[in-house]
């Protein structure tokens, strides 16, 4: 649960491709829709679990890394701050957001049954 991640909710992904959209033409040829922060696998696991009342389910450490696996990855986002785009969501409420979106959907915590 060490390894870190750059989090996206898809409200703040399409929000990114519609303000690019409005932009114009003349784009750079690739652009990182990304956070540009990161944040541990563990602390994205355990906001998730504490929103879905899954703490308890949280093993970190009971199955090994993927081989080459990277240690972390936080997309560059000088492009798309410079076209003026900047995420709505606070990691938490990325999170948040997401938990509540599965909730809703009536889905259970993996291994909730």
């Amino acid at each position: 649960g060490e390894q870190v991640r750059d989090i996206l909710h898809a409200d703040d992904v399409a929000g990114a491709v519609v303000h690019l959209l409005s932009c114009g033409e003349d784009l750079p040829p690739v652009i990182n829709v990304a956070r540009g922060e990161g944040i541990t696998v563990r602390r994205i696991a355990g906001l998730a679990a504490e929103q879905l009342g899954a703490y308890r389910l949280l093993r970190f450490g009971t199955i090994a890394r993927r081989p080459g696996e990277a240690d972390r990855r936080v997309g560059g986002v000088q492009r798309i701050r410079d076209l003026g785009w900047e995420p709505t969501l606070t990691i938490e409420e990325t999170v948040r957001k997401a938990t509540d979106e599965v909730s809703l959907a009536g889905a259970e915590p993996q291994g909730e049954k």
